[in-house]
């Protein structure tokens, strides 16, 4: 190859352009449009993407790699200008340089077909756009893409949802899975309150959610959490169980005098 046309093909826009993973590779941005998962379920990955969206077409790399391309693509001639890859331990999946909303809806699909139970990123965006993808396909799946570090405001959360109340499931994982940034762990405490409240879970006091929370406890425990009897009551509800059972047995005494056959009361003999 002429120097020129090596120093064409390797300028940034060129690489960008032809090789989207070189370039992320040489730019440090090798999971900037990726999601992993690392408990993924074991399946059998025999699947075609045509059933999961006829509008994809897949290619099978030498590598065990899986790339999928927009139905009207030339796979052949540019093999790199993939929308989507999973690759070949189907525990990654990675995006092309032209994103979009399909294609996180068809990585979403991708992702749950091949047995992930969740999906992780550094790139925020990338998170909230699956979010809302995986929120408007099945709402049990709100909390299936979360950043690696939390970072989740209570604003985006309440962008996704609008005014839908939240399952007890889904609030669980929203407390205690740590997918909040700790700024807005105050307000994520007032967004709990506001849902009990709001939505009338049913056995769930908001003042004891709330102090719960504040004290380090998890939702999950404080839904569970059943009060106990201090010692003191304990104390006071024996002794009443106690002096209940002795009128009880004075009442199954017999009388010192009874009534003859002439109507006159008089003394009992002893038995």
């Amino acid at each position: 190859m002429a120097g020129g046309k090596v120093n064409s093909y390797l300028t940034f826009g060129k690489v960008k352009k032809n090789d989207p993973e070189l370039f992320s590779l040489l730019t440090g941005e090798t999971s900037l449009l990726t999601l992993t998962n690392k408990n993924k379920s074991h399946v059998e990955n025999n699947f075609e993407i045509s059933v999961l969206n006829s509008n994809y077409k897949e290619k099978l790399n030498f590598d065990g790699s899986i790339s999928i391309f927009y139905a009207k693509k030339n796979a052949e001639k540019y093999p790199h200008n993939h929308n989507i890859k999973i690759n070949a331990e189907k525990n990654k999946i990675s995006f092309g340089n032209n994103m979009n909303e399909f294609d996180v809806e068809m990585a979403y699909k991708l992702a749950k077909s091949n047995g992930w139970t969740n999906a992780e990123s550094n790139n925020k965006q990338l998170i909230l756009d699956s979010m809302t993808v995986a929120y408007a396909s099945n709402k049990d799946d709100l909390l299936f893409f979360q950043t690696k570090e939390p970072t989740l405001k209570i604003s985006e959360l309440k962008d996704i949802i609008g005014n839908d109340p939240l399952s007890k499931d889904n609030l669980i994982k929203l407390v205690d899975g740590n997918y909040v940034a700790d700024e807005d762990k105050k307000e994520l405490i007032d967004f709990v309150k506001n849902q009990i409240y709001n939505y009338k879970f049913k056995d769930v006091n908001v003042i004891d959610i709330e102090k719960h929370l504040k004290s380090g406890m998890s939702l999950k425990e404080s839904f569970e959490y059943k009060p106990k009897l201090d010692e003191s009551k304990e104390k006071t509800k024996q002794e009443l169980k106690e002096s209940s059972n002795k009128i009880d047995d004075s009442y199954k005494k017999k009388s010192k005098y009874k009534i003859d056959a002439n109507g006159k009361v008089v003394k009992r003999d002893e038995d």
